[in-house]
């Protein structure tokens, strides 16, 4: 004979399936939006900080009869706004992001002309030397930097002649935009001087050791990943569980019934 089941049994098992699936969507859906405001208040902070480098440039050609800082890459080139004091902290040539490569703060004394400022690895800013010179157009960039937010995703961010900043989300570092048929790079050497008229030996990058931005990007996604699948093993296990040790318990042996005499 089969044995009846309870009334109630399928909902509740529905239940019990329902509230973990509900609890698990809207815990990952919070996470995602979580990543996604910290990674756009990080992209501000980098425009933000790039701006003030840019003004910072300015102040310093101001000073110094039309001449912008200089140098064989942007660590020497804006090394020399500290030297006037424009800048005290390293942290505004940082990748604001999830680079693990960051500034550690010591710039060193007046004295020793601030060796210590931007060593190679802290500073992930591609500088335009003379950029604020007449030549360039006034939507040449002046500033520019790949970063990844606390998403995953990619951004190029540029401040432009004027002290205006744009931001591109990409999928590669590489910001292409449609130019006579052909996707182009606009922040590519070729591109710069074709558009520009700026020679690639103006274009100081930063020295250093750095890491790809799309294996950086990746691996985020990837730590991402890990934290969900953590977050909704967490809220399943206080379901299954139970339900596992249920169905592990041995059900007890029937007594055979004798057989009844003739």
């Amino acid at each position: 004979m089969t044995p009846r089941i309870p009334i109630g049994y399928n909902v509740r098992m529905k239940w019990r399936l329902l509230l973990p699936l509900l609890l698990s969507i809207g815990a990952v859906a919070l996470l995602q939006c979580w990543h996604i405001a910290n990674s756009q208040r990080s992209m501000v902070t980098t425009q933000r900080r790039l701006q003030a480098v840019w003004h910072a440039c300015i102040n310093y050609a101001q000073t110094h009869a039309g001449h912008y800082p200089d140098g064989n890459t942007s660590n020497q080139a804006l090394r020399q706004l500290f030297i006037v004091g424009y800048i005290a902290d390293e942290n505004f040539f940082e990748r604001k992001g999830i680079d693990k490569v960051t500034p550690d703060g010591k710039i060193g004394t007046k004295e020793n002309g601030y060796l210590q400022a931007l060593a190679p690895g802290e500073c992930q800013v591609t500088y335009i030397r003379g950029i604020a010179d007449e030549n360039p157009g006034p939507n040449a960039p002046s500033l520019f930097t790949q970063t990844v937010g606390s998403n995953g995703d990619i951004w190029v961010i540029a401040v432009r002649k004027g002290g205006q900043s744009d931001l591109y989300r990409t999928s590669d570092g590489t910001v292409l935009q449609e130019q006579n048929g052909q996707q182009v790079d606009i922040f590519s050497e070729a591109y710069l001087k074709e558009k520009y008229g700026i020679l690639p030996q103006d274009i100081l990058k930063p020295e250093g050791p750095h890491r790809d931005i799309t294996a950086l990007a990746r691996q985020r996604k990837m730590e991402i990943l890990r934290i969900q699948a953590a977050i909704i093993l967490l809220i399943w296990l206080p379901f299954l569980i139970p339900h596992w040790i249920k169905h592990r318990r041995k059900p007890k042996p029937h007594p055979e019934t004798p057989t009844p005499q003739a």
